[in-house]
C-alpha cells in the first residue's frame, strides 16, 4: 500500500522524518519504538531474544532499519523497498535471537 501511494505518502513521511530530526518530535516514531520496545522486553522475558542489550537500544535499532529504508525509497521509488524490508527483518532477527550470542561464545 505504502509503495503504491508513493506521490501521496512521500512528502508527508519526509516532513514526519524531518521534524524528527530536527526537532525531536518525532510522536509517530516514538510510538513505533515504543512498541518494538515493549515487544523486546516481552521476548527478552521469555528468554527468546538476547539480554545482553538494552531492549529499547534494540528498538532503536529496528526503528532506525525502518527509516532509512523508507528514506532510500522516498528518494527513489524504484529502491526495492519489499525485498529491502524483508531482509532487514531477517538480519535484525537473527541478531535479537538469544541463541546468536551462545553461537557467538
Amino acid at each position: 500500500a505504502i509503495r503504491e501511494a508513493h506521490a501521496v505518502l512521500g512528502p508527508l513521511l519526509l516532513r514526519v522524518l524531518r521534524r524528527a530530526a530536527v526537532d525531536g518530535a518525532g510522536g509517530g516514531l516514538e510510538s513505533l519504538r515504543g512498541a518494538l520496545s515493549r515487544l523486546v522486553v516481552e521476548g527478552q522475558r521469555r528468554a527468546e531474544l538476547r539480554r545482553d542489550v538494552e531492549a529499547s537500544f534494540l528498538a532503536e535499532l529496528a526503528c532506525a532499519t525502518l527509516v532509512a529504508a523508507l528514506g532510500h525509497w522516498l528518494r527513489d521509488p524504484r529502491y526495492p523497498l519489499d525485498a529491502r524490508m524483508c531482509q532487514a527483518a531477517a538480519v535484525i532477527g537473527d541478531g535479537l535471537r538469544a541463541s546468536s550470542i551462545s553461537a557467538q561464545l
